[in-house]
């Protein structure tokens, strides 16, 4: 009722009226109030699950808008594999070993502990390949300028010493596969470069590059190449 009305009603009738109005501006004001405090719980919810789950990736439900790399991690996290075992191969029972060289109990024993089949093998390498990515995926969340920092330290070592380490070839693929996450990154239009950045990142990668082609794995522990030795 407008208040021009309500002007016009007897006093003990505008009271109540008042009254009316009162309570239900009330119960107006307890509604937002519930509805503010619903609206943070989600949020509450929605932090707990981003810190559950860090990489974006992981929470999508279809490999749309993904790298490569962000689809073979999300398949190997909802389960999708590419290649399934056969059936075959997993009902093959395994073979006990004829008595004779080894005796029974040698037999016995290797039937406890059978060899990983293809399958396993292959299931186990896509689970390293996924932590590899995932993690490739983390560091590519780094300043352009950490990882630009961190390959030309790998790179001043690796002049000093004249040989790549197992460790720092490991390091210069990740260095490098962030880098080539950041240009997906931007070819998609979810990230942009800065002049600076951007030469800054194809520093990276060219540097990353050129330690990958350049060395190549001696016989021994080391990784060596006469280029650096100036042979």
């Amino acid at each position: 009722m407008p208040k021009e009305d309500l002007k016009k009603l007897p006093p003990e009738e505008r009271i109540k009226r008042l009254k009316q109005l009162e309570e239900e501006k009330k119960r107006e004001i307890e509604e937002a109030h519930q509805g503010i405090r619903e609206s943070e719980e989600e949020i509450k919810e929605e932090r707990k699950w981003k810190e559950k789950v860090p990489i974006p990736e992981v929470a999508q439900d279809t490999l749309e808008n993904l790298s490569e790399g962000g689809k073979e991690l999300l398949r190997v996290h909802k389960g999708v594999r590419k290649n399934a075992p056969k059936e075959d191969d997993e009902k093959k029972p395994s073979k006990i070993r004829k008595q004779g060289e080894g005796g029974l109990e040698e037999a016995v024993e290797k039937e406890k502990t059978p060899p990983l089949g293809p399958a396993m093998m292959d299931y186990g390498q896509q689970q390293a390949a996924a932590m590899n990515i995932e993690y490739t995926l983390q560091l590519s969340r780094r300043p352009v300028s950490d990882l630009y920092k961190e390959m030309s330290d790998i790179n001043r070592s690796v002049q000093e010493k004249g040989y790549l380490s197992s460790e720092q070839e490991r390091r210069v693929e990740y260095l490098t596969g962030a880098v080539e996450e950041k240009f997906k990154a931007v070819e998609d239009g979810r990230y942009s470069f800065s002049e600076d950045a951007a030469r800054a990142a194809s520093l990276t990668q060219q540097i990353g590059t050129t330690m990958q082609n350049v060395y190549k794995k001696d016989k021994g522990s080391a990784f060596e190449h006469d280029w650096y030795k100036g042979r």
